[in-house]
């Protein structure tokens, strides 16, 4: 793939899933991104694959430590661009979250089932 974007929960399955080998998996041209949760990457692991241009760049907008504390490798790997957890946030994302909101607190007094339940037993 020339791009790679992660947007999947954090779970015991998910832990590090994208690791050494993955990142030796891709190509060199190929873009890394993750939007889902830090976790999920073995931070270690992409600094390398950046360093060794075993891929050709990546965004973060999720670490597993937030903020990021100072000494983390990611600030100085190449070709990485990171957000501060903030990424997609904008004025219709705050208007689409009141929206749910709104609608789920009618819901609920209507004792209709409510929208978007997290399933806990599947860890999202």
């Amino acid at each position: 793939a020339d791009i790679v974007a992660v947007s999947i929960p954090h779970t015991r399955a998910t832990t590090r899933m994208f690791d050494a080998e993955a990142f030796a998996a891709m190509k060199a041209s190929a873009f890394f991104f993750n939007i889902g949760r830090g976790g999920t990457v073995d931070e270690a692991a992409l600094c390398r694959a950046l360093r060794e241009g075993q891929i050709a760049g990546a965004g973060l907008d999720v670490f597993s430590e937030e903020p990021l504390p100072e000494s983390s490798p990611l600030w100085q790997a190449p070709n990485l661009i990171m957000t501060p957890h903030v990424g997609g946030m904008h004025e219709r994302i705050y208007e689409s979250f009141l929206e749910a909101a709104f609608e789920n607190i009618e819901r609920f007094g209507a004792g209709e089932p409510l929208n978007n339940v997290v399933d806990k037993r599947a860890g999202y």
